[in-house]
């Protein structure tokens, strides 16, 4: 995974993850987390060009970030 990709998946578990008074510093600042587009709510539009390896290793970095995260 490049640097750049490691690093935004840092700060995004950061800022998405509660972790003062049951609060994240998204919902502290903006009133709410961001919205991850899920499978399940969400269809991926139809006119970008997203390769399926590239999705994977985007969620295998945000997951492996978070899990870092938490342990630290």
């Amino acid at each position: 995974m490049p640097s750049e990709t490691a690093v935004a998946w840092a700060v995004s578990a950061k800022n998405t993850l509660h972790n003062h008074d049951c609060f994240s510093p998204n919902v502290i600042v903006f009133g709410r987390n961001p919205n991850i587009p899920r499978v399940l709510n969400d269809r991926p539009p139809a006119s970008e060009d997203v390769s399926s390896v590239t999705v994977e290793n985007n969620l295998a970095g945000m997951r492996s970030t978070r899990e870092e995260f938490i342990q630290s």
